[in-house]
């Protein structure tokens, strides 16, 4: 008797682990679709998958008047080739609609490459099943909605050209409107409209330095000139004066020689 009290607890548990492990485990997702891709993959992918899992995903697109597509970029599930069908052991379904009865759009365990698939409305549900025995690595898959089918690298990338593009064409403008000021700088170099726009530009100490002697000898002459009452020297005056006077003293020897003849 006690021996059979023992081996019923016994026996319940072990058919207790036995209902668990063939009920499995159920678990559900909801994803929203844009735009812009997204990615979904099976739980542990690219590591097997569990046993007994069912999983259920349902896809809902942002706009209502928008539709789903699916890519399935990578797939590996178990199928049975002594079977027909192969896939009746683990298998993907994809169903066009938010509901396990909707119509089925996709049924298989990715034997052959899956085309894109399309809803005709603004959702889709798609279920996973595994059974108890070999397990692949699981499914990894891209939704997107008509909006605008790209990927979030692809406009990474784009946004990176753009910004280059920008600043290519700023640095090129800042070069031809600089240029012009620096030669216009150049030439003029005291020009008020070239000062204001550009500072003024640094001669060497050499330059600097002769430049300073003179304008200080040039200030000492004007300020001698004036202390003695005088104008500030002209060399054209003083050319000038120098032949009138060489002028008038030729015509004051003449009429002096001249005086002298007549008395």
């Amino acid at each position: 008797m006690e021996k059979s009290i023992c081996i019923r607890p016994l026996a319940a548990i072990m058919v207790l682990q036995f209902s668990l492990a063939t009920a499995g485990t159920t678990i559900q997702y909801s994803r929203t679709g844009t735009g812009t891709a997204a990615y979904f993959s099976s739980p542990g992918y690219p590591q097997p998958y569990a046993s007994n899992l069912t999983l259920d995903l349902v896809l809902t697109a942002t706009s209502r008047s928008a539709i789903l597509y699916i890519d399935f970029l990578d797939c590996d599930l178990e199928f049975a080739t002594a079977k027909v069908p192969y896939c009746q052991l683990d298998r993907i379904t994809v169903h066009d609609g938010p509901l396990s009865n909707s119509s089925v759009l996709y049924q298989g365990c990715c034997l052959n490459d899956v085309t894109t698939l399309q809803s005709s409305s603004p959702d889709l549900f798609l279920r996973f099943v595994s059974d108890s025995t070999v397990n692949g690595r699981g499914f990894y898959l891209k939704f997107y909605t008509n909006e605008t089918a790209t990927d979030s690298s692809e406009l990474t990338s784009e946004s990176a050209i753009i910004i280059i593009i920008v600043i290519t064409t700023v640095c090129l403008s800042c070069v031809g409107v600089l240029l012009p000021l620096l030669y216009f700088k150049h030439k003029y170099p005291n020009s008020k409209f070239s000062n204001k726009i550009l500072p003024r530009l640094h001669l060497p100490k050499t330059l600097k330095a002769s430049e300073t002697l003179e304008q200080d000898n040039l200030r000492e002459n004007t300020a001698g000139a004036t202390t003695s009452g005088s104008k500030p020297p002209d060399l054209l005056e003083s050319c000038y004066g120098q032949t009138n006077a060489g002028t008038s003293n030729s015509n004051g020897s003449v009429s002096k020689a001249s005086d002298k003849r007549l008395s």
